[in-house]
């Protein structure tokens, strides 16, 4: 978590990035790239356990309501505690309401998917044997990175790269398969 709020941090503070290379400008990436790690460690410990789960809408409610909680406290912090004129619309305000339903983070909505998803993908990670399960992850990940691979080394504009849906569904079968 605290990787999370590190990256949160560097986005959001406005830190002042030096041009040349230093142990501050070091730092300051360090810092910066903690988020992406913190996040794929979330999601592995979630696929770690994820045939012990069963999808309770209860759990949902409670991740909205969490988030809602954090929405509504941001906007507290930035109305009284910034410089910053705010004059908050309805188009602002709501998102803060219903985090989950308008996508207000980007992170609920897949994962808010991977819990729906969850006796259909428990299923299959129950009755398959961990080679084929390992098989199926490797091509999924093949698959879905090597246009994005190819049009890097190209330098090729407008290539696929796959949603958070995609990349949480097979770190999650990455967790799964850590765990045997």
């Amino acid at each position: 978590m605290l990787m999370i709020v590190y990256h949160h941090y560097y986005v959001h503070s406005g830190w002042v990035f030096p041009n040349e290379f230093s142990g501050k400008a070091a730092f300051i990436i360090i810092m910066g790239s903690m988020g992406r790690i913190g996040v794929i460690l979330f999601v592995l410990i979630t696929g770690y356990f994820y045939t012990q789960q069963e999808l309770k809408p209860k759990k949902i409610l409670a991740l909205s309501n969490a988030a809602r909680w954090y929405a509504i406290l941001s906007l507290i912090i930035v109305i009284f505690f910034t410089d910053t004129k705010l004059e908050l619309t309805a188009q602002e305000i709501v998102p803060a309401l219903f985090p989950v339903g308008f996508g207000y983070y980007w992170f609920l909505i897949p994962y808010v998917i991977l819990l729906l998803l969850n006796p259909f993908i428990r299923n299959y990670l129950v009755s398959v044997d961990r080679k084929k399960k390992l098989l199926a992850t490797l091509l999924l990940i093949i698959v879905l990175h090597i246009p994005g691979l190819i049009g890097i080394i190209t330098q090729t504009e407008g290539y696929y790269v796959p949603s958070s849906l995609l990349t949480f569904f097979y770190f999650v079968l990455i967790g799964d398969l850590l765990k045997n």
